[in-house]
């Protein structure tokens, strides 16, 4: 089909192809990034071959979240009780294991399993057969990566490594790195019978470690293991499991279900808010004890509405300027109608037309696609695969959104044009009949939506913006966290060590102080359940001396004057919990172990504020802040440094972080961090979401703008000739300025004004689920409002002013 025409037609139309090329370019390209990401997202563990019939057993706990996690034994309990059970496979995560090869060490993330794993599961082979990779106790199995980092290229099959100093093993295969599983990655595999070398309590007979072991069951085909949720219950029973029995402990689980691994990823447990939840992620916990790694089903419909949105608006934009335009192609209709061309044909040209401009859009998008990967990455938190494009189903699924695209935002416009009567359009008079209020229905639309989101974003940025800086009881900015307790409680010498960093972080530029602690309330915590004043309670207990003490800047409500080496602060909370008169002098503390009860007479320095463990969100609940005046004086170990930054805080940081890796070496498994960045963590979903709303607002507010202009511009071409006899009457330009604007702001206002119980509503349903939450939303939509009122004139204005001062006589001439 010939598309000079076309073309040559574009060519001389820049502004409205260039709007559409904007706007499908970018709608297209948050399509693609949202597709590839919901794929990868909707597939994870798909590869196996019987993923249909593999389950993760999940336990629910006494805070009523799901987790993955039991003592190794309950593995082989399920294959010795269950007919409907084929087979099983544990899987325990052990991080950080020492790895020597060739006179080098390296850290490893390993899993501990059964010889089984490679025909239970189907993860690839790089070398080896799923049958002998580890057929012997003393066999492992490297990933692709880990073993060139070892070995380099080539075959490592055969080679012997060193494991923690003393265990010698044999590369028995090399599997391709573990991707698209929620199982935990690992570098290293080796047989389960190697797991009590690193932890004395994991074997076949001891439950001890109630929460190690990944529970994988290969049910019979047709079974499901959920129908068998109550016989695991009474096998747990049975058996003694201590984690199910809340006679034996306050935090007993209360029930088991079974995830089917091919949907677990998805599953809704609990343990990881979702993005639109107002529950915080505790990262220290999620990170280190949760083995599991989990998507959010609820990001992904969130991604989906926002991107139909804009494509939608795109949609909008096309049809509108398409109208616009009209006048230009009744023409070209008309005399192609005039020579012979049906309808139909001259409507099926007009589609293809559209294809092509799509097309051309989705090239670019695919540009701009693969230009906003890292950025889409950093903004998800996760790794977006775009080679599925490549693949036939990725390229016929683009094919099909093209040719989707096209289909909708030509069906309109081409049956307009198409249905054109040649004789009307040789008379000029099918102009003055054509002119629609379909296009003024969009850029109220388009009002909206775009207020709705924009109204979202503000309320959201400054909703995060008051949890992330509100008030805990003590002091987080610029206040330095050297957690160094690894290395100083198990490592020989670090103890020495720490003081040796002690002196040199004093001497570094820009640090004000430094101060010594364990368990800082924006850390760590050390939550002790005892009898408190004969009162059975749970408590927090920080230690420090007295220089961390006035770092932190605990707002002190009464001082006792007390001296007392190890003497404690109590926050207001622990004062009412323990119903302690503000003038007590100590409070006693007693608690049972192996039938003994030990007593402690804890001495009391005053009463400080209410301390928030973490966050703003979390409840005022009782704290001990213990102080040494002399931190010699103190009986244990001092394991974190506390840090008083005045100087560049990024400088500082370097600088401290090169002296603990100097002092302890560079793999001791210190951690360090600012207080307010800890504090900042644990609201990672809740600034994902606001990303995500002032990312898509900006992008529907200038795609609205550009569907205004379009809207603008067929609007105004129409009354040209009104225009023209108004200002042959005597209007002015200003009048006949406002006379064209006015129905525009109109339906931007009126557009604002019903999104407003929209944005109100919706607004009020997010920031409701949290306990500390800003006031005044009506002054900030108030003044979302009146920036979109300001920008939707700005655009419109331009359109307006350039017809306001067109020559009366031009058009008159052109009528």
């Amino acid at each position: 089909m010939e598309l000079k025409s076309f073309f040559r037609y574009l060519g001389r139309n820049k502004t409205y192809t260039l709007i559409n090329v904007i706007g499908f370019a970018l709608s297209l390209a948050f399509v693609i990034l949202t597709m590839a990401y919901t794929w990868q997202e909707s597939t994870v563990d798909h590869f196996h071959k019987d993923a249909d019939r593999i389950y993760i057993a999940v336990n629910k706990t006494a805070e009523g979240w799901w987790e993955a996690g039991d003592a190794l034994p309950v593995t082989y309990w399920y294959k010795e009780t269950f007919p409907e059970v084929e087979d099983v496979c544990p899987v325990v995560s052990v991080k950080d294991v020492a790895v020597e090869c060739r006179g080098g060490q390296q850290e490893a993330v390993t899993l501990f399993t059964e010889d089984n794993f490679f025909s239970f599961f189907s993860f690839p082979l790089v070398w080896g057969s799923p049958e002998t990779v580890l057929d012997d106790p003393y066999k492992a199995v490297l990933s692709e990566r880990f073993s060139k980092q070892l070995f380099g290229e080539g075959n490592p099959v055969g080679r012997t490594l060193r494991i923690a100093d003393s265990i010698l093993v044999e590369v028995g295969g090399v599997m391709k790195d573990m991707e698209k599983t929620v199982l935990p990655s690992a570098d290293l595999l080796l047989r389960v019978e190697r797991a009590r070398d690193f932890n004395p309590g994991l074997t076949r007979e001891s439950t001890n470690n109630a929460g190690v072991s990944i529970t994988c069951l290969k049910a019979v085909p047709g079974k499901d293991m959920n129908d068998y949720r109550q016989k695991a219950l009474d096998m747990y029973k049975r058996k003694g499991y201590w984690i199910f029995d809340s006679n034996q402990v306050f935090f007993a689980h209360t029930d088991v279900a079974f995830l089917r691994i091919d949907k677990a990823y998805l599953a809704k447990t609990g343990q990881v808010p979702s993005v639109l939840d107002s529950d915080t992620m505790n990262e220290w916990l999620f990170f280190d004890h949760y083995t599991l790694r989990s998507g959010d089903r609820m990001l992904i419909r969130l991604l989906w509405v926002l991107v139909l949105i804009v494509l939608a608006f795109a949609l909008f934009n096309y049809i509108n300027l398409s109208m616009a335009q009209a006048q230009f192609r009744f023409r070209e209709a008309a005399c192609r109608r005039l020579v012979g061309a049906s309808r139909l044909s001259v409507r099926c040209r007009l589609m293809v037309e559209s294809f092509s401009l799509t097309l051309a859009s989705f090239l670019l998008a695919l540009l701009l696609a693969f230009a906003f990967h890292p950025y889409a990455e950093h903004l998800l938190q996760e790794e977006i695969d775009l080679s599925v494009l490549g693949s036939p189903s990725g390229m016929g699924l683009c094919l099909f959104l093209v040719g989707f695209v096209s289909l909708l935002s030509s069906w309109i416009p081409s049956g307009i044009v198409a249905s054109v009567k040649p004789l009307d359009v040789m008379k000029g008079s099918f102009r003055r009949c054509s002119k629609g209020r379909s296009g003024a229905l969009f850029v109220g639309f388009q009002s909206a939506v775009t207020f709705i989101l924009m109204s979202l974003a503000v309320v959201c940025t400054v909703q995060v913006y008051a949890l992330i800086h509100a008030p805990l009881g003590y002091r987080t900015t610029n206040v330095l966290d050297v957690g160094c307790s690894i290395p100083v409680w198990y490592e020989e010498g670090g103890e020495e060590a720490f003081y040796v960093a002690l002196e040199q972080v004093r001497r570094i530029p820009g640090v004000e102080r430094v101060g010594l602690a364990v368990n800082l309330p924006a850390s760590d915590g050390n939550n002790i359940s005892a009898w408190y004043n004969d009162r059975w309670m749970s408590a927090y207990w920080a230690t420090m001396d007295s220089t961390a003490f006035h770092i932190m800047g605990f707002d002190v409500l009464r001082d006792n004057r007390t001296a007392y080496q190890g003497g404690c602060f109590l926050n207001r909370s622990a004062y009412g919990a323990m119903g302690l008169p503000v003038d007590a002098d100590y409070v006693e503390m007693r608690n049972e172990y192996d039938g003994r009860v030990y007593l402690k007479r804890v001495p009391l320095r005053g009463m400080i504020e209410d301390v928030r463990h973490r966050n703003v969100l979390s409840e005022a609940e009782p704290y001990f802040i213990e102080v040494y005046d002399d931190y010699s004086r103190y009986d244990d170990s001092f394991c974190d440094l506390v840090v008083e930054v005045s100087g560049d805080p990024i400088a500082v940081y370097r600088s401290v972080e090169a002296v603990v890796a100097d002092c302890f070496g560079p793999e001791a498994g210190t951690e360090i961090s600012f207080l307010d960045q800890n504090v900042q963590n644990t609201f990672v979903q809740q600034i994902r979401l606001n990303r995500l709303l002032i990312l898509f607002s900006l992008v529907a507010l200038l795609v609205s703008l550009l569907g205004l202009v379009a809207m603008s511009v067929f609007y105004m071409r129409q009354r040209l000739q009104e225009v023209a006899v108004r200002k042959v009457f005597g209007a002015d330009n200003g009048q006949v300025f406002w006379h064209l604007v006015k129905p525009f702001m109109a339906c931007v206002g009126i557009g604002i004004l019903l999104g407003l119980p929209w944005a109100w509503y919706l607004t009020d349903l997010w920031i409701s689920g949290f306990s500390y939450r800003v006031s005044g939303i009506g002054w900030l939509m108030a003044l979302v409002a009146a920036f979109c009122l300001l920008v939707s004139f700005a655009a419109v204005g331009i359109q307006g002013r350039i017809a306001s001062r067109t020559n009366p006589a031009e058009n008159i001439k052109t009528e």
